[in-house]
């Protein structure tokens, strides 16, 4: 089962380190390839710093606000995305699996902006079905789970002879938002 799962998430950071390969590369049939039409997105940060998400709708930074859901296959070529921020390349520090999320952290330093990506891969068929985007904003991920301890002894069936803690351990935290100079909000998400 381990070995399982270390495959799984191996194949989830190549399938992520493809999509950020094809990005910068303005490859929009790859991306296509590689991202569901009804990917659901959150983003977190400064309205105009929505890069990824003006390169892969063809949108402008002024009608960008906000969380949405977007669809990555409309069908246009690469010349279509000319003018949309092509200065800003996705370069990822490091790429982080845990099972079907794989954390990307980077930063671009000549913008003074940190970022994290969070993106869901399905266990299906490898495509992405969920991006979390953070920009210049500190995360920490916790993984949150049931402990149940009996207290009583193994004849006790009862319900309330049991303890339910939640526990939580921080399984990753960003570390390129204190580079870029400035105060940065924090957030947690909880898995």
């Amino acid at each position: 089962m381990a070995k399982t799962k270390e495959l799984t998430e191996a194949s989830n950071r190549r399938t992520i380190r493809a999509f950020y390969e094809a990005l910068n590369g303005r490859d929009v049939e790859t991306i296509q390839r590689l991202l569901a039409s009804d990917i659901e997105w959150w983003y977190h940060g400064p309205p105009g710093h929505q890069y990824l998400m003006q390169f892969l709708t063809g949108t402008s930074s002024n009608s960008c606000t906000g969380s949405r859901t977007s669809s990555a296959s409309s069908s246009s070529s690469s010349d279509d995305h000319e003018d949309i921020e092509d200065s800003f390349l996705f370069v990822p520090s490091s790429i982080t699996a845990f099972g079907s999320l794989v954390v990307v952290e980077g930063c671009h330093l000549s913008r003074l902006v940190s970022w994290v990506h969070v993106w869901t891969v399905s266990d299906d068929n490898g495509i992405v079905t969920q991006l979390r985007e953070y920009f210049n904003t500190s995360l920490t991920i916790k993984r949150f789970e049931n402990n149940w301890n009996s207290n009583t002894s193994k004849s006790s069936t009862s319900k309330s002879s049991r303890t339910s803690p939640l526990v939580n351990s921080a399984v990753w935290e960003s570390k390129l938002s204190s580079t870029i100079g400035k105060s940065v909000p924090g957030l947690l998400l909880a898995i």
